[in-house]
C-alpha cells in the first residue's frame, strides 16, 4: 500500500472514532478497503512475472534517471550520443546450470576466450536455486557470471533446455541483478556452454536491425512439413526457398533488441512445442520457428563445426594449427561472422577417446590434479595424432575420418585441459605446500 492511500484510511479511521455510533460500520468500510487494496497490490505484482517481459532497459541507465531526478532528459540525451558514438559491444552469452559439470565448460570458454582475444564480454546466464552453491574462481575481466532462477522444471517435466531461451529473455528483460544490460544496438551472440572460439576474427559488420547471422546444421528441412509445426509456424513456413532457411542453430548473433524479441517468443514456442517432440533439436526448431513468425532474417554461414563423420559441416574450409597448441581454424572466402567448435560428440583415435560426458564429475574447485582430471593419451596414442596432423580432412575417407578426430580433440580437449590446469596454477595451493 503507498504513502498517499495508508494517509488517506487514516483520515477515515480517525473521522470513526469521533462517532461512535458509526464505529462498527467504519470497521467494516475499512476492513473492505483494505482487502481491496490488497488485492490490487497482489495483481499487479503477479503481472509482472517473467512471462511478461518488462520494456528492454540498462539498469545503470534507470537508476541514474531515478537518482537525478529533474535532469533525468539531460542524461538520456548524454546516453544516446554516447551510444550512437561508439562501435556496438559484443557480449557472447552461454546458458548452465550450477554444476561441476557446466563450471568446466566456463573454465574452458573464459581461457579461450582470453587466449583469442575476442572482443567483448563473456557472460555465464547460470539457471540455478541453489544460493549456496559456490562458483569456482576466476580473474578474468571481461568475463561474468548472472544468476538467474531455473526454468528448467514447468509441471513434472524436467528439461534443461528450456533454460536457454527463458534465460536470454530474463536476462535482456531487465529481471536480473546484472548492472550493465547490453543496449538495444549492441550485439548479443548466444553459443552453447560446450563451444570454443576458433578465431579472433569476428566480424560483426553484417549484423543489423532484424538481421543476424547463425551456423548451419544438419536439420534439413523435412521437419517443417509435420503438421503442429505448420500450426505453430502461423503461414510463415509454407514456402522454404532453400533448406538451410530452417536448418540452423548457435551462435545466434543479433542486436540486443533483436534478441530480446526473439527469445520472448521462443520461449514460448519451447513450451508449446515440447509435448509434440522430445528430442534435442526441438529447441533449434523453436528458434527458427520464432524468427520467421517475428520477420527476422538469419544469413546462415558454415560457421560450426564439431562432428567428424557430417560432411555437410565445413571440413572442406578446415585447416590444421602450427602444433596441438595452435588450433586449426575455418577459411572462407568470404570472412565467417564468428566460427566455433562445437565439442558435442566422441571424438576418438586408436586406444585413445574423449567427450564431455565422461566428465560430469569433474570438480575444478576441489584442486585436485591428480585425481580429477582428463584422461590423457597414451604415448603410442600421442605419437599417432604427431603422425596425423597435416593429413587432408575433406574429403572423407577413412584417413580424413582418422584425421578429422585429431584436429578435433587438439581444437577441445587439449584446450579444456589447458584451461584447467591454468585453473590449478593460480587457484590451487601446489601440492608440496599441502605436506605437513
Amino acid at each position: 500500500m503507498d504513502r498517499r492511500r495508508r494517509l488517506k484510511l487514516n483520515r477515515r479511521q480517525r473521522q470513526c472514532q469521533r462517532f461512535p455510533q458509526l464505529h462498527r460500520i467504519c470497521l467494516f468500510f475499512l476492513l473492505g478497503v483494505s482487502v481491496l487494496l490488497q488485492i490490487l497490490l497482489i495483481t499487479r505484482t503477479e503481472h509482472r512475472s517473467e512471462n511478461d517481459l518488462p520494456p528492454h532497459k540498462n539498469h545503470l541507465n534507470a537508476a541514474s534517471s531515478t537518482q537525478h531526478g529533474k535532469h533525468n532528459d539531460e542524461n538520456e540525451k548524454n546516453s544516446a550520443t554516447t551510444t550512437k558514438s561508439r562501435p556496438p559491444r559484443l557480449f557472447s552469452v552461454f546458458s548452465t546450470e550450477c554444476s561441476p559439470f557446466h563450471d568446466w565448460h566456463a573454465q574452458s570458454l573464459i581461457h579461450n576466450h582470453k587466449k583469442q582475444g575476442i572482443q567483448g564480454f563473456l557472460v555465464r546466464l547460470m539457471a540455478c536455486d541453489d544460493p549456496s552453491y559456490i562458483l569456482p574462481k576466476h580473474s578474468y575481466e571481461k568475463y561474468r557470471v548472472v544468476r538467474l532462477p531455473n526454468f528448467g522444471l514447468r509441471g513434472g517435466d524436467n528439461w534443461s533446455v528450456r533454460n536457454k531461451p527463458f534465460s536470454v529473455a530474463y536476462w535482456l528483460g531487465g529481471f536480473s541483478k546484472d548492472d550493465d544490460l547490453p543496449e538495444d544496438d549492441d550485439i548479443v551472440a548466444s553459443i552453447d556452454p560446450d563451444m570454443l572460439f576458433l578465431s579472433s576474427d569476428v566480424n560483426l559488420g553484417s549484423i543489423k536491425e532484424n538481421h543476424g547471422v547463425a551456423s548451419q546444421y544438419s536439420l534439413g528441412n523435412e521437419w517443417v512439413t509435420r503438421d503442429w509445426v505448420l500450426k505453430l509456424c502461423d503461414g510463415k513456413c509454407d514456402v522454404i526457398a532453400d533448406p538451410s532457411d530452417v536448418s540452423f542453430g548457435a551462435p545466434y548473433i543479433l542486436r540486443a533488441k533483436d534478441m530480446l524479441r526473439l527469445a520472448r517468443l521462443w520461449k514460448s514456442l519451447v513450451d508449446e512445442m515440447r509435448p509434440y517432440d522430445k528430442s534435442w533439436h526441438l529447441d533449434m526448431y523453436a528458434a527458427i520457428i520464432a524468427a520467421r513468425r517475428l520477420d527476422i532474417v538469419f544469413t546462415v554461414e558454415r560457421g560450426m563445426i564439431g562432428n567428424p563423420i557430417d560432411d555437410m559441416e565445413p571440413w572442406d574450409l578446415t585447416t590444421w594449427g602450427g602444433s596441438s597448441s595452435d588450433i586449426g581454424k575455418l577459411h572462407s572466402h568470404d570472412p565467417l561472422t564468428m566460427q566455433v567448435v562445437h565439442y558435442c560428440q566422441t571424438y576418438s583415435i586408436s586406444s585413445y577417446s574423449w567427450g564431455k560426458h565422461d566428465y560430469h564429475n569433474l570438480d575444478i574447485r576441489k584442486c585436485d590434479p591428480l585425481n580429477n582430471a582428463f584422461n590423457m593419451p597414451t604415448t603410442g596414442d600421442s605419437i599417432l595424432m604427431t603422425e596425423t596432423r597435416g593429413k587432408e580432412l575433406a574429403p572423407m575417407t577413412d584417413v580424413a575420418t582418422t584425421a578429422r578426430n585429431v584436429w578435433l580433440l587438439d581444437a577441445t580437449m587439449a584446450v579444456a585441459h589447458e584451461a584447467i590446469e591454468r585453473y590449478n596454477s593460480e587457484f590451487c595451493v601446489p601440492l608440496e605446500h599441502t605436506k605437513t
